[in-house]
């Protein structure tokens, strides 16, 4: 289902263009097998199991991760808010998810050193009420500072439980 729902966004994003253009942008897309970026749930892709807490900005490293080059120009991702313990969400709220404007080492990923990154966007990625046990949306992350590193954001309240986050990836643009 997932690969469907990607095909059908990638068709409407294509829609529009040129001929040209559409195989221009064609050839500079490359999938990958789809591979785990991070889940905190689990603690996959090198992420503790924690969870993201309202108002919360953290990163996580994709360099090096899911055979995304370091000289990708962004990476096509499924992103999905998890309830607390795999249960159901316990509000409504948003998540972003986007460049972290950071320098890294490629190391684990951590608390962020530098919450005046990039700022947020407007736009959020993911949107859940209240009660939703999961919650998923295609995304493209663009890597404008070059950092191959994204912060996620989740827009709810602080004194809210949690959610956790997993992003799997499904290609990369050079």
């Amino acid at each position: 289902m997932k690969i469907f729902a990607y095909l059908v966004l990638t068709a409407v994003a294509l829609v529009g263009l040129t001929r040209a253009d559409q195989a221009a942008a064609a050839e500079r897309y490359h999938t990958v097998k789809p591979c785990i970026g991070f889940n905190s749930l689990t603690g996959a892709g090198g992420q503790p199991n924690t969870l993201l807490v309202g108002a919360e900005n953290k990163w996580f490293n994709l360099r090096g991760k899911c055979d995304v080059p370091l000289d990708a120009k962004a990476v096509a991702v499924v992103v999905t808010v998890i309830g607390p313990g795999g249960g159901p969400t316990q509000h409504a709220g948003n998540l972003n998810i986007f460049d972290a404007g950071l320098s890294l080492d490629g190391s684990n990923p951590i608390e962020d050193p530098d919450p005046s990154g990039l700022p947020i966007p407007n736009t959020s990625v993911v949107n859940w009420t209240g009660g939703e046990k999961t919650v998923a949306n295609f995304a493209v992350i663009s890597f404008i500072s070059g950092s191959k590193a994204v912060k996620v954001w989740a827009g709810y309240g602080p004194s809210a439980a949690g959610v956790h986050v997993a992003v799997d990836v499904l290609g990369y643009f050079k």
